[in-house]
């Protein structure tokens, strides 16, 4: 069995392994090359946007550190408490939330 297998397996795969031409395998080689390099640049453009966002979302998370919050900053009226103010537009998203899901509950029962 184990003789079988030394003779047989070199010869399937003689028989099966074709050779690539040489000039088409360069040419995938090369489109394939040009495709990563897209890629890459591509990658390196979505970074540099993602960098900029963190950069603004770290400047929005410095200014609700502070315990105060400046008229300039403040959507509204000025909080003394910046924990204040983060509570406040976390009930507001939780109250448009439930209004939402009221506002689709009552679409369905209409259906």
């Amino acid at each position: 069995m184990l003789l079988n297998r030394a003779i047989f397996l070199p010869l399937l795969l003689a028989a099966c392994g074709e050779k690539p031409d040489e000039d088409k395998s360069y040419d995938y080689q090369e489109a394939r090359i040009a495709e990563l390099e897209t890629k890459v640049a591509d990658l390196e453009e979505q970074t540099k946007k993602l960098n900029a966002v963190q950069d603004v979302l770290a400047e929005a998370t410095v200014e609700l550190k502070r315990d105060t919050a400046t008229p300039s900053t403040a959507p509204g009226p000025v909080f003394d408490n910046s924990n204040e103010r983060l509570k406040r537009l976390e009930m507001d998203k939780v109250n448009r939330d439930y209004e939402e899901a009221q506002r689709r509950f009552k679409e369905a029962v209409a259906k």
